[in-house]
């Protein structure tokens, strides 16, 4: 892949799917649970029509799962990333907007992380570790993209141009 100077770069499309399936089940599981008390547990004339509270629980759900579904696809419009002269730049933010600039000499590690869901869609999570980070936390992470071999090595590659060049943290 080519990587133009500041073009903005957007994650996997499969993100979509790992953002979504495990709040997915959960909302399911959920739902089959309330609909089951409701209908199977619940003594008679506790509620007056069990028909009408199942359909609650349903309509209950798909606006839920609708929301959540389009919570996900604005998190997925908002999130990218780009490759500059001296540092990448991770944007993302749906509600709150957040723009971190990683500069190439600061990296210390490019971590890759790959759940099953991952391993299944060819995709994994790249994050960066920098001198300055806290701890628990990576300096930046890009959570679904399908060429994170690539980009590693373009990463380190560049990390050790510009250390040649002498280029300055922060500059």
């Amino acid at each position: 892949m080519e990587y133009a100077k500041g073009k903005k770069i957007r994650l996997s499309r499969e993100v979509l799917v790992e953002w979504a399936i495990k709040p997915i089940l959960a909302v399911c599981a959920i739902a089959a649970i309330l609909y089951y008390l409701t209908v199977y547990v619940l003594p008679e004339g506790v509620l007056q029509d069990k028909q009408l509270a199942g359909l609650i629980i349903a309509v209950a759900w798909m606006i839920s799962l609708g929301a959540y579904l389009g919570y996900t696809t604005l998190r997925y419009f908002n999130y990218y990333y780009s490759l500059n002269e001296n540092e990448l730049a991770i944007c993302h933010g749906v509600l709150n907007a957040e723009s971190v600039m990683i500069p190439y000499v600061k990296i210390q590690n490019v971590n890759l992380r790959r759940s099953i869901f991952q391993r299944f869609l060819g995709t994994g999570g790249l994050f960066i570790d920098t001198a300055g980070k806290k701890l628990a936390y990576a300096e930046g992470a890009l959570p679904s993209i399908r060429n994170y071999a690539e980009l590693t090595d373009e990463l380190v590659r560049r990390k050790e141009a510009a250390k040649n060049r002498g280029v300055k943290a922060g500059v």
